[in-house]
């Protein structure tokens, strides 16, 4: 459904806001699960599909998985999931996949 024919209206399926989500459900990002292919399924159903950065250790199959995504699901909201406490620790890995793959 397109943003403006949401079911239900939530900050996630407003019109005006930045998801512009059909109905109001995320993905979780879960580490060696959620890749590209799941996250565009999702993203396309209307959904916001996550990509799991995890731990950020492979940001070569990290930077794969988002060009997965971008094919299938090139005008839909990708988000990306780090593991929290890990990325406090690990800043630099967190700033690379941020200066990689910019919110936009």
């Amino acid at each position: 459904l397109p943003p403006d024919t949401a079911m239900i209206r939530t900050a996630l399926t407003h019109p005006a806001g930045p998801w512009k989500l059909s109905v109001p459900l995320i993905g979780a990002p879960m580490a060696g699960v959620s890749g590209g292919a799941l996250a565009a399924a999702a993203s396309n159903a209307g959904a916001l599909g996550f990509v799991a950065v995890g731990h950020g250790a492979d940001l070569a199959a990290l930077d794969k998985e988002v060009a997965v995504f971008r094919a299938a699901a090139p005008e839909r909201p990708l988000a990306l999931g780090f593991i929290s406490f890990s990325a406090v620790d690990h800043y630099k890995v967190l700033r690379e996949v941020l200066a990689r793959h910019r919110p936009g």
